[in-house]
């Protein structure tokens, strides 16, 4: 039989770094990022089915093998392309980072799912289970020949290591995991046959060996595990650590120290050691910890904006114009312009008498303020002045008002810029006429429509939504 062949939909024989192992899966996924399928769906459709094709086509391919980067980023040519360019051909505008795309929705991205972060925390399952308690064939194998997990961590790839071991030892090295993958990871204690007392991180995250480097160096037992320095006397661990050398008068304090806090190290006699993963709150490794771990999204601040954005009972094609509209990423002419893309006139599509920015078009231009009036009126409140997209989203939500209710506003508030939006296109594209009270009148129906769909305890009329929206939004729980 020739190689490499298929068996169970995977290559067998390949070598997986050559760029033509992954045609097979380049060519599926561009199949189903089709022009047509762009042409068809809404943006926030093609960023659905952006993460729907990720996580089921190169899924299988990615949990075994490191994505080469040539590879990685003709996948994310094919992401963003789709995403941009509405199924036309040719280069198209990104009006966002790519990076900026990745981001989660809670802190100001569309949440795509990062191609290369994805493959490193689908091959650290691998890691994982190397480490666990589990005992499988394929690890015996592994550890009789590479000498498990622990190997992973030493520096050097390996002359005689395969292909695949030398990538796991590149993912145990990442820097999305910090150091190293052990910075995911902490001990839990058990008799400690499994524990390197000076060399592993069981004691506050850091190795004794590091902590202490004086006292190993003196150390007679550098290798011994933590049962191994030590034994149970009365049903007490008592620990019995062996030295080269007496203590110097200066080591005593630094002694003290270790012996506090091996103190409160629990030795418990019967259990087996293992790991406790860092990154989730059940303590096990998954997926979708060990991704958010490697994006580091603690690090970004957190966005109370875009989080409210989301909880909207909007459409998500609404829902994601008005992100658009947050970050200033709408095709207003005075960013196309800056984008160096001609345009016939800077001035607004609504009142044509001022530069259309995204401030102007949706909140200071003479249309928009009132379509705002007669929102205002509608819902009881005070014309916000803010022309600040951001800081008039926050001014329309209500801080007296119960999160089910501010919910609801905020829908209509999407609904408000998403049909000033669509007007303003209508009257550039289509010649349409500005009516302020028709798209106020669309907004109503829009909202009620998302609101009744979204929210089971909306069971009242749309004549009712539009005489009394106030007692509508206190009716939804």
């Amino acid at each position: 039989m020739a190689v490499p062949f298929i068996y169970l939909g995977m290559p067998v024989g390949g070598i997986h770094k050559r760029g033509d192992f992954w045609n097979g899966v380049i060519e599926k996924v561009h199949i189903r990022l089709s022009r047509w399928k762009g042409r068809c769906l809404t943006m926030a459709g093609r960023v659905c089915l952006i993460n729907s094709v990720l996580s089921s086509i190169p899924l299988f391919f990615m949990s075994l093998f490191k994505l080469p980067s040539g590879v990685a980023g003709k996948l994310i040519r094919l992401q963003r392309s789709f995403l941009w360019g509405w199924g036309a051909e040719g280069r198209k505008m990104a009006w966002a980072s790519w990076s900026h795309v990745c981001i989660p929705h809670k802190f100001g991205g569309l949440g795509v799912i990062d191609v290369r972060l994805f493959n490193l925390a689908l091959l650290g399952k691998w890691i994982w289970r190397l480490g666990s308690t589990e005992r499988d064939l394929w690890k015996e194998v592994l550890t009789s020949k590479y000498g498990g997990w622990r190997s992973l961590g030493e520096e050097g790839k390996g002359r005689r290591c395969s292909l695949w071991w030398k990538d796991l030892k590149e993912v145990w090295f990442s820097e999305g995991w910090g150091r190293s993958f052990a910075d995911g990871f902490k001990w839990s204690i058990g008799e400690g046959k499994d524990i390197l007392f000076w060399e592993d991180r069981w004691l506050n995250g850091e190795s004794l060996k590091s902590s202490f480097p004086r006292f190993f160096s003196i150390s007679s037992s550098k290798n011994a595990k933590v049962s191994e320095l030590g034994y149970w006397s009365n049903g007490d661990w008592v620990w019995q650590l062996s030295w080269r050398r007496s203590f110097f008068e200066w080591e005593k304090s630094l002694a003290e120290q270790l012996r506090q806090l091996l103190l409160e190290a629990r030795v418990v006699s019967g259990e087996v050691d293992g790991w406790i993963w860092k990154g989730g709150v059940s303590q096990s490794f998954s997926v979708n910890s060990a991704y958010n771990l490697v994006r580091k999204d603690k690090e970004t601040m957190f966005s109370q904006i875009f989080c409210k954005l989301w909880k909207s009972k909007a459409i998500p094609s609404a829902t994601l114009m008005t992100w658009r509209l947050l970050e200033n990423k709408l095709a207003t002419r005075v960013n196309l312009s800056r984008r160096w893309v001609l345009v016939d006139s800077s001035l607004c599509g609504l009142c044509g008498l001022v530069e259309e920015s995204c401030c102007h078009l949706f909140f200071d231009c003479s249309f928009a303020r009132r379509v705002w009036g007669l929102c205002h009126r509608w819902v009881g409140a005070l014309v916000a002045s803010q022309i600040q997209p951001k800081c008039n989203f926050d001014h329309f939500r209500l801080s007296c008002a119960s999160e089910t209710v501010n919910n609801v506003r905020t829908t209509i508030w999407v609904g408000v810029v998403s049909e000033l939006w669509k007007h303003r296109n209508s009257i550039i594209f289509n010649r349409g006429v500005g009516d302020a009270s028709e798209v106020f009148s669309l907004v109503q129906v829009k909202v009620w429509l998302w609101v009744s769909v979204n929210c089971r305890s909306a069971s009242f009329s749309f004549s009712g939504w539009c005489l009394e929206p106030l007692v509508c939004m206190r009716l939804i729980t």
